[in-house]
């Protein structure tokens, strides 16, 4: 099993990212709107298993969920403990 992992800033520029593949040598992440972060990639052969998490800190809840993942791309969006949409530090971690 093979694994990418990324943290991405509020406005989608990666932090950090690297992984067992050099596959994540061909994300990229766009911020498209509040809260909404378009992830695309070179395509798998299979549709990976994706884990997020929002980084605030302590003094807030902010979640950082996955959907529409494709082989190819997917959606992460980032909400504060109300479900706003907010523009938020997040990691996610693709396994595959």
């Amino acid at each position: 099993m093979s694994n990418i992992f990324a943290n991405v800033g509020p406005t989608g520029g990666v932090v950090t990212i690297g992984g067992s593949s050099s596959q994540y040598e061909s994300i990229t992440i766009n911020h498209e709107s509040t809260g909404t972060y378009w992830v695309t990639w070179t395509a798998l052969p299979v549709v990976p298993a994706v884990i997020s998490s929002a980084q605030h800190g302590s003094d807030a809840s902010y979640l950082a969920t996955p959907g529409y993942v494709t082989n190819s791309s997917m959606y992460i969006y980032t909400r504060d403990n109300k479900g706003n949409l907010v523009d938020e530090y997040f990691s996610f971690v693709m396994y595959f």
